[in-house]
């Protein structure tokens, strides 16, 4: 299937050959700039999804891309606007500058790290240690773990040895209140990071056996 044109036209970045029942094209509003190869990649991302879904997407519609929720809304009858939802995932605002510079943080981290970019969905849940939600600095290790789980253990110097004062959160409720991990998180499983040692990542692979 032949994947649409992208084009910028009056401060909206949209597809354009886009295969759809109802003729709707794709579009983000700007700002994009700064990020404009990343904005293209998610367009094209959507693009392809769309198409080869095996059921429409449908107009207040929800997705998941990398660690971002986005919803597909509309104002005009010939596009879907991309929303980025924020907070809990209660609200949604028109635009994705804020997914755009998230993606670009997290590929950072992982290319500084030299390991694959493999982000959790915000709706998993986390071990989180006492401390990290009052913004102590952090540590985490992500270790293999069920589906409903990120894998990730963030914990502080006020969490327990025995683990004792950890609970699950939701990560979107995490990163709300520590935007400053969310560059962490697409760290793929078997990585740690330590906040208290100039934000080092690295790779360790006795993780991948953690019994935690």
């Amino acid at each position: 299937m032949k994947s649409p044109t992208i084009l910028e036209v009056s401060g909206w970045l949209q597809t354009l050959g886009l295969t759809r029942a109802d003729g709707r094209e794709l579009r983000i509003l700007a700002p994009f700039h700064e990020h404009r190869e990343l904005a293209e990649q998610l367009l094209r991302w959507l693009a392809d999804y769309m198409q080869t879904s095996t059921r429409p997407v449908l107009v207040g519609e929800t997705v998941v891309c990398g660690y971002a929720v986005l919803k597909l809304d509309s104002s005009d009858p010939a596009y879907l606007d991309l929303h980025e939802l924020i907070n809990d995932g209660s609200e949604s605002r028109l635009g994705v500058s804020g997914t755009l510079r998230v993606f670009d943080e997290q590929r950072r981290a992982c290319v500084n790290a030299g390991v694959a970019y493999d982000p959790p969905s915000p709706a998993r849940l986390a071990a989180v240690g006492e401390g990290v939600l009052d913004g102590l600095p952090a540590w985490g290790m992500r270790i293999p773990s069920p589906d409903h789980m990120s894998g990730w253990w963030i914990g502080t110097e006020r969490t327990a040895e025995d683990y004792s004062n950890v609970r699950p959160v939701h990560l979107y409720h995490v990163t709300n209140s520590r935007p400053d991990l969310v560059k962490f998180l697409a760290l793929s499983t078997g990585c740690r990071f330590d906040q208290r040692d100039q934000d080092r990542a690295w790779f360790d692979a006795e993780l991948l056996d953690s019994d935690e």
